[in-house]
């Protein structure tokens, strides 16, 4: 009986250990995020685009086809932070989610922002 109580503690840790490396794996990198996106649910702009490290890591939104809001953005903590020009304002997403082309950005008093990735234009 002893035996198999240490399996079973052994076993657990082991998922444990397991589903906390996937966690880990599937966090998502400022690779995923960089590209234009389309606004789905939430949300001020219409879409919004994230620029890479050459770009400075910048970011722009836009409104009816109008810029609406830009500056830069950072990954930090597996946390999002959009830190917008001219504002001295920061937006934290707390949650990021990656889902084939759709992004899933949840802030700290639960507001929920999807988009959807637009295709590059080659």
């Amino acid at each position: 009986m002893k035996k198999l109580c240490i399996f079973i503690v052994i076993a657990f840790l082991m998922a444990c250990s397991a589903n906390k490396e996937n966690k880990q794996a599937n966090a998502v990198t400022e690779k995923d995020l960089i590209s234009s996106w389309q606004t789905i649910q939430g949300g001020d702009a219409e879409s919004i685009m994230f620029g890479d490290k050459d770009e400075g890591y910048a970011f722009s939104s836009y409104l009816h086809d109008r810029p609406f809001e830009a500056g830069t953005w950072k990954l930090e903590n597996n946390k999002l932070i959009l830190i917008l020009d001219g504002a001295d304002r920061t937006v934290v997403y707390n949650q990021i989610k990656l889902m084939d082309d759709n992004l899933l950005l949840i802030k700290e008093d639960g507001q929920v922002e999807k988009y959807k990735k637009i295709p590059d234009q080659d």
